[in-house]
């Protein structure tokens, strides 16, 4: 089983609907309206929630039956999961993208996550999260 969770912060009026901007962010094209990604931040604590992170390029983070390969860029962020994963893996990470103040485009589902509804999801997991997310998150949530 392989999916894609894709995270970015949009800055204003969104010109394009989020599957668009999905499809341009995955030509390698640049999207107006996108706010920058803290991406050491999002490295740090991807790590510190899954200290075996391969410090490869990209950077994956390995699991006994699949992989998270992680794309970090400058206004986005991409999650693209394979195998048979522990529920854990999606929801510590969508957790973390939560609390930056991301929303997410599910593209198996071609669903749209804005921050209050990132927000909530993550609240709603039943993984306990590393104490750095959870502040993040607590943080976002009283935003």
């Amino acid at each position: 089983m392989s999916y894609d969770l894709n995270f970015w912060k949009p800055s204003g009026k969104q010109e394009q609907e989020p599957e668009e901007i999905y499809d341009l962010l995955c030509d390698g094209q640049k999207v107006k309206g996108l706010g920058k990604m803290p991406i050491k931040q999002i490295h740090k604590l991807m790590v510190e929630a899954f200290p075996e992170t391969e410090d490869s390029d990209p950077p994956r983070i390995p699991f006994k039956n699949g992989t998270v390969d992680v794309t970090l860029c400058a206004n986005y962020v991409r999650f693209d999961f394979s195998g048979n994963l522990p529920k854990r893996a999606r929801e510590v990470l969508t957790a973390l993208m939560a609390g930056l103040g991301c929303s997410m485009f599910d593209a198996e589902f071609g669903e749209w996550y804005d921050r209050e509804e990132l927000v909530y999801l993550a609240n709603s997991g039943t993984s306990e999260l590393p104490s750095a997310i959870n502040d993040l998150l607590q943080a976002a949530t009283e935003d």
